[in-house]
């Protein structure tokens, strides 16, 4: 299977650092992201495909488009 990132900017996009690195003093119990999530995270950040992300430029609907031309004018 191929995974592809596509993100707005086509830059990578990285976690919060206090989620991964830094921690939340004596909240990491609660708050702090799990090992085996975290090791998951670590192997994605690794990944070509994560840090040569694809830009997507959001496209509009046809029918949308169409509304938000203007209308003519009633006699």
């Amino acid at each position: 299977m191929q995974i592809l990132c596509i993100l707005p900017a086509g830059a990578p996009g990285h976690a919060d650092r206090r989620l991964t690195d830094i921690g939340f003093g004596l909240l990491n119990y609660f708050l702090m992201t799990r090992k085996p999530a975290l090791a998951r995270y670590r192997a994605m950040a690794a990944s070509p495909a994560f840090n040569a992300p694809l830009p997507y430029v959001p496209h509009l609907p046809r029918n949308r488009a169409r509304r938000s031309a203007p209308r003519p004018a009633l006699p």
